[in-house]
């Protein structure tokens, strides 16, 4: 087993930034929002969607950018030592530029501080009873958008957990 100090990414440090949206922005949730956790989740799976939600704390924090060392990034997020193109941090970056939601130019990541809602397509991809949850966010989002963005976790999970 390799020691986790030796694994190799395609480059050791990455510079993160917001990537600037401002219709993603308006409408769009934060990472660790409800709508995140029932919706994008199944999408990006877990390691990309933990990854997406630990990089956008950083960029809470230093709002102008920073800089991520790729193998303490791996260990904190529990991946293990296998690193480089074919590691799990690596795939988990390149399946979050695969659904739009991060652009890697260079050693810079840029990344969407806010998730737009998912498309067609990708409801159409959720478990038949998220697809039904999905519905019912989006009927109450255009009913009352100021009230879903106050509503607290407990009142929109209430909501999308009800049976038809």
């Amino acid at each position: 087993m390799a020691d986790v100090d030796t694994i190799q990414f395609p480059c050791e440090l990455l510079e993160v930034a917001p990537w600037a949206d401002p219709i993603v922005e308006k409408v769009g949730m934060q990472p660790a929002s409800l709508y995140a956790e029932y919706f994008w989740l199944p999408i990006l799976g877990p390691t990309a969607f933990l990854l997406l939600r630990r990089v956008t704390l950083e960029l809470k924090q230093n709002p102008s950018g920073t800089q991520i060392m790729l193998h303490e990034l791996n260990n904190e997020l529990g991946l293990g030592p296998r690193g480089g193109k074919h590691g799990p941090l690596w795939r988990a970056l390149l399946r979050t530029k695969h659904f739009g939601l991060t652009m890697l130019v260079g050693h810079t990541l840029y990344i969407r501080t806010r998730l737009p809602p998912l498309n067609q397509h990708q409801i159409a991809k959720l478990p038949g009873h998220l697809q039904t949850s999905h519905s019912r966010w989006r009927h109450l989002a255009a009913e009352q958008p100021a009230a879903l963005q106050r509503a607290t976790t407990s009142t929109i999970g209430n909501c999308l957990r009800q049976k038809n």
